[in-house]
Order: structure tokens, then C-alpha cells, then sequence
């Protein structure tokens, strides 16, 4: 209960509250969560965070659940559908993009995602461009890189990670990228 009322605070990031609905999850509460999250959605129906947070619960599902793989395909499309509805709302969303991105990342090869989410990164990368730099920013660089060298793409792979080590030199992650 203390981690439900948790997500009512609406200074949590999109990073603390995907934590919490995992736990949730894991403790066979996702369910009650993705039902409150599309009451929230439902109740602000202009406000891309709590249609996030409705993908997040499903994603959340989907990682943390015992699901078949229908329901995998089902949950997956319904938290796709989420996030578009979060950038029809506000295309700079960076938490809608990103998770957007992360999610197609991990769509079956056959599904010809890849090229998406890899769209959905560099988008991210010139909309972080235009603002300050956040440290959850390192990891855009981070995914997209690993995307271009999963797509072949070494040296693209390379100069990402270089770029994103240039603005976040604190990232071990990157540096790890970088050095192998």
C-alpha cells in the first residue's frame, strides 16, 4: 500500500516509478496497478505522464508476468499504442520516446522494428541536443549505439557512444562501450 500511494506523487521520475511498478508486479499486484494507472489516464485524458505510466504498467506486466505469448503480443501492441498517444500529445515527451524506443528494441527481429526504435533514438539525441544535458540522457546514446552495432554498424556504434561520453564522461556504461 505504502508503494501504491508512492506512485500518486507526481515528482517521482519515469525511471522511480517504473521501479515501483515492477516491485508491484512482482509481488502479483500489477494488474490492480494498470487498472489505476487507466483510471489516472482516463481522469486526465491531455496529460502525456499518466498515459506513460499506463505503458509502464504494461511493460511492467509484460517483463515481470507470467504471460502467454499472445497475451505477450497483446500487452506489447497496448503499451505501443500507450506511448503513441503520449506523443500525439506532446512529441518531445522524452520519457513516451524513450520508452517507446526501448520497447521496439525488444520486439523479435522479424518484426522489422529495429529500424524504429533506432528512428526514435536520434530523435531523442536532437531533442536532448536542444536543452541542458540530464544524466539519464547518457543512456539514449547508450541504446542507440548498441542498436547500430547490433544493425552492423560499428562505426556509427563507435561515434555515438564517443558523442555521449563527450557529454556524460561519468557514464561507466559508456566507457565500457567504448573500451571494448
Amino acid at each position: 500500500d505504502a508503494l501504491v500511494a508512492r506512485l500518486k506523487d507526481p515528482n517521482l521520475s519515469s525511471f522511480e516509478r517504473s521501479q515501483i511498478i515492477d516491485a508491484l508486479a512482482r509481488a502479483g499486484r500489477v494488474d490492480a496497478v494498470i487498472a489505476m494507472m487507466k483510471e489516472a489516464a482516463t481522469a486526465e485524458p491531455n496529460n502525456p505522464d499518466r498515459t506513460v505510466d499506463v505503458a509502464l504498467a504494461l511493460l511492467s506486466k509484460l517483463r515481470n508476468g507470467k504471460v502467454s505469448q499472445m497475451a505477450q503480443a497483446t500487452l506489447g501492441m497496448a503499451a505501443d499504442k500507450a506511448l503513441d498517444q503520449a506523443l500525439a500529445l506532446d512529441n518531445e515527451h522524452w520519457d513516451a520516446r524513450f520508452n517507446k524506443a526501448i520497447s521496439l528494441s525488444f520486439w523479435p527481429p522479424v518484426m522489422g522494428k529495429q529500424p524504429e526504435a533506432i528512428s526514435h533514438f536520434e530523435t531523442l539525441i536532437e531533442q536532448q541536443g536542444r536543452g541542458a544535458p540530464q544524466p539519464h540522457h547518457a543512456q539514449t546514446h547508450l541504446w542507440l549505439g548498441n542498436l547500430y552495432q547490433q544493425s552492423g554498424k560499428s562505426e556509427m556504434a563507435q561515434q555515438t557512444w564517443a558523442a555521449g561520453l563527450a557529454l556524460f564522461p561519468d557514464s561507466d556504461e559508456l566507457q565500457k562501450r567504448l573500451n571494448q
